[in-house]
C-alpha cells in the first residue's frame, strides 16, 4: 500500500514536467511556479509524516506518543485528509478499525449526499469498495438508490404536488425489482399510483398488474414493504427485520412532519435529514470515522517497529521530492540571466524549498531502519 502512495504523491511532478513550457517569460514562470508548487506539496506530505512519527523513534514512552499522536490526529481530522488517506493508500486492511470505517463511510456519503442534494457525493465512496470483493454490493450504487428512495419518500409523504413527476424522473433507476420488467408506456401510470394510493397493499397489487409478469408472492412483499416505507407507514417495517429500524425512520418523518416537530426524530439520522437539518445531521459518522481513523493513526505512528518498517518507503518519498525539485531547479535556470522580479521571487522560494527537503531528509535518515 505504501508503494502505491508513492506513486500517487509522484504522479503530479512527472505529468507537470511533461508539460511544454511555452508563451511569454512572465508565462513560462508561472506555468514553472506550479511545478513548484507540486514539488512542495511532496515535501510536505513528508514533512507531516516524518513528523507525526518522529517521536516514536525517541526515547519517549510509547503511551505518550499514541497520546500525543490521537489529540493531533482528532484536531486536524477533515473528510478531504481522510479521503486523500484512502487515495494515497495510506489506510489498509491491516488497520484494526478499517471495516468499521467502510460501514460508516457509507453511511456517512449517503447522508451527505441527500443533505447539499448532490447524488455526486456517493463517488466518493469509490474508494471504500476495493477491498469488499466481487459479490460485495457497490456502496456507490446504494448511496445512490438511499438518495432516491429519500427524495421520492418526502415528496409523497410531504403531498407534494410535483411527486408524480418526481418518481417518472427517477423510477427507472430504481432497484427494488432488477428481475422484473415494466410494460412500455406505463411509468406515468405506476408513479401515479405510487404517489396517490396510501395503501401499499393496494398499489402493489395495481403495480403487478403492470409488469410483463406479475409479481410473485416474494416480489409482493418487497413491494409493499418498499411502498410503506415510501409513505412513512410503519405497519410493514417488520416484513423485512434486518431493514426494520431504516423503514422506521421514514415512519419517524411522517409523525414529525405532521406535527411540525423536528424533536420528533430522536436520533433517526433519515428523519432528520428529510425535516430539513442540513449536513448536522451527519455529524455522528463524521465523529466516528474521526475515532476510527485516529485511533488506527495512533496506533501506527506510535509502535516503533511499524516506524521502521516504513523508513524505505519514506526514503524513496524523499528522492521523489528531491527528482521533482531539481527539475524544478533545471527549468528555473533557464532564466537565471534574466533580471525578472517573477524569476527573482521564485528563485527565493526554490531556496527555502531546498533547505526544507534537506532538513526533511536529513531526519528520514536518522529514523529507525535507515
Amino acid at each position: 500500500m505504501r508503494t502505491v502512495a508513492l506513486l500517487l504523491l509522484a504522479l503530479p511532478v512527472l505529468a507537470g514536467a511533461a508539460r511544454a513550457v511555452t508563451g511569454t517569460d512572465e508565462e513560462k514562470l508561472r506555468v514553472i511556479a506550479t511545478l513548484g508548487n507540486e514539488a512542495a506539496g511532496m515535501t510536505s506530505s513528508l514533512e507531516a509524516d516524518v513528523s507525526s512519527g518522529a517521536s516514536a523513534a525517541s526515547s519517549a514512552p510509547r503511551s505518550e506518543v499514541y497520546a500525543r499522536t490521537l489529540e493531533t490526529c482528532r484536531a486536524g481530522f477533515s473528510m478531504d485528509g481522510l479521503m486523500k488517506s484512502f487515495e494515497a493508500g495510506e489506510i489498509g486492511r491491516s488497520d484494526k478499525n478499517v471495516d468499521a470505517m467502510f460501514e460508516d463511510a457509507e453511511r456517512y456519503y449517503e447522508c451527505d449526499a441527500y443533505a447539499v442534494n448532490d447524488p455526486g457525493r456517493c463517488e466518493n465512496l469509490k474508494w471504500f469498495q476495493a477491498d469488499l470483493g466481487p459479490r460485495a454490493h457497490n456502496r456507490e450504487d446504494l448511496c445512490r438508490e438511499i438518495f432516491r428512495k429519500l427524495t421520492l419518500s418526502k415528496s409523497v409523504i410531504d403531498g407534494d404536488p410535483a411527486a408524480e413527476k418526481t418518481c417518472e424522473g427517477m423510477y427507472l433507476q430504481m432497484i427494488e425489482h432488477e428481475d422484473q420488467v415494466i410494460k412500455d408506456g406505463t411509468v406515468p401510470e405506476t408513479c401515479a399510483i405510487i404517489t396517490s394510493d396510501p395503501d401499499p397493499e393496494s398499489v402493489c397489487v395495481k403495480r403487478s398488474k403492470l409488469f410483463i409478469r406479475p409479481f410473485t408472492k416474494a416480489q409482493m412483499k418487497e413491494c409493499v414493504f418498499y411502498q410503506g416505507l415510501r409513505v412513512g407507514s410503519p405497519k410493514f417495517c417488520g416484513l423485512y427485520p434486518e431493514k426494520q429500524e431504516y423503514c422506521l425512520q421514514y415512519a419517524a418523518y411522517r409523525k414529525a412532519h405532521e406535527a411540525k416537530d423536528a424533536s420528533l426524530c430522536g436520533a433517526s439520522v433519515d428523519c432528520r435529514l428529510l425535516m430539513g437539518e442540513g449536513p448536522k445531521a451527519c455529524a455522528g459518522s463524521v465523529e466516528n470515522l474521526k475515532t476510527y481513523y485516529c485511533r488506527d493513526r495512533a496506533e501506527r505512528e506510535s509502535d516503533p517497529a511499524a516506524r521502521a518498517a516504513d523508513a524505505p518507503a519514506l526514503r524513496a518519498r524523499a528522492a521523489a521530492a528531491s527528482a521533482a525539485l531539481a527539475r524544478w531547479k533545471k527549468l528555473m535556470d533557464a532564466f537565471a540571466a534574466k533580471d525578472l522580479p517573477a524569476y527573482r521571487a521564485e528563485s527565493e522560494r526554490l531556496a527555502r524549498e531546498s533547505k526544507r527537503l534537506d532538513a526533511v531528509r536529513r531526519r528520514v535518515d536518522a529514523m529507525r531502519g535507515a
